[in-house]
């Protein structure tokens, strides 16, 4: 199994717990993964199956087994709460349920882990479980795949890959989103756009900067929530560590508890100029 660093101060033992409970959850993905799921859907599009809640379970049992003080704000079982505490945990125990049902790619389901108190993020975890690929984030003490050191690699907007993450509803779709959607594939926008099957695993990619992918945009908005704190507060804690942003489309830093499209870029400058689009 892979393990985060030891070397976060204060950190280490939190961290391994939420490792340890994201690889327990691993462990039921990749069983299910070459067998028939049962597929419900809580919207048009939006899918869930038992091994969501089978994931969420065992991730929510073993951290009340280390912090049982803590609340946790989860996707299946406990998605909301009347007001933040000052420390909680964040999970989203089967990101990329779409992907994981239909097989899209190995590289797409994960389970994330993150720890928010004193009103940011503290820690996450981000886990592959497919492909064996752990991430992880401490607040001012850097992002890491393993044990190696992540840092972003910047591009700028014509030489960028930007994946597009829609509604599978398109009744939800923001006109900021529809706008960008054009204005990338017109002269002066990306090299290459794509909409592939949604899951936020991939702002830790472009952490690692081995997919050439320099950005995510995220459709989102309170009447139909697309990402929740769970989807988003893990991976942007891993990108921006690795010297990435996480911002809304004024370029001010994106509020997870606040649903509005949002980019996840490589860097401040090249979300600068995909907000230029609008």
């Amino acid at each position: 199994m892979p393990m985060p660093p030891e070397n976060f101060s204060g950190s280490a033992a939190a961290l391994l717990v939420a490792t340890r409970a994201a690889q327990k959850a691993g462990e039921i993905i990749k069983r299910g993964w070459d067998r028939t799921q049962v597929i419900e859907e809580k919207g048009f599009g939006d899918l869930v199956s038992r091994i969501d809640v089978e994931c969420d379970r065992i991730i929510q049992e073993h951290l009340r087994a280390a912090y049982p003080e803590d609340a946790i704000l989860s996707e299946e079982i406990s998605p909301g709460m009347s007001e933040l505490p000052r420390r909680f945990w964040i999970v989203d125990p089967l990101d990329g349920t779409s992907a994981f049902l239909f097989r899209v790619a190995p590289d797409m389901p994960s389970v994330m882990i993150a720890l928010w108190e004193n009103g940011e993020a503290r820690l996450s975890v981000v886990y592959f479980p497919l492909t064996g690929e752990l991430f992880s984030a401490v607040r001012g003490e850097g992002a890491y795949k393993g044990r190696q050191r992540l840092r972003c690699r910047s591009s700028k907007l014509h030489e960028s890959w930007v994946e597009m993450n829609q509604y599978s509803d398109v009744q939800f779709e923001s006109l900021h989103f529809r706008t960008l959607r054009e204005n990338l594939r017109k002269p002066g926008g990306a090299m290459l756009v794509t909409t592939n099957a949604a899951y936020s695993g991939a702002a830790a990619q472009i952490a690692e900067g081995k997919k050439r992918l320099s950005a995510v945009i995220h459709d989102n908005g309170p009447s139909k929530l697309k990402q929740g704190p769970w989807d988003v507060v893990a991976p942007a804690l891993i990108l921006t560590e690795a010297g990435g942003v996480a911002v809304n489309l004024r370029g001010s830093t994106y509020d997870p508890f606040m649903p509005e499209p949002f980019i996840m870029a490589s860097s401040r400058h090249l979300a600068r100029e995909i907000i230029n689009l609008l």
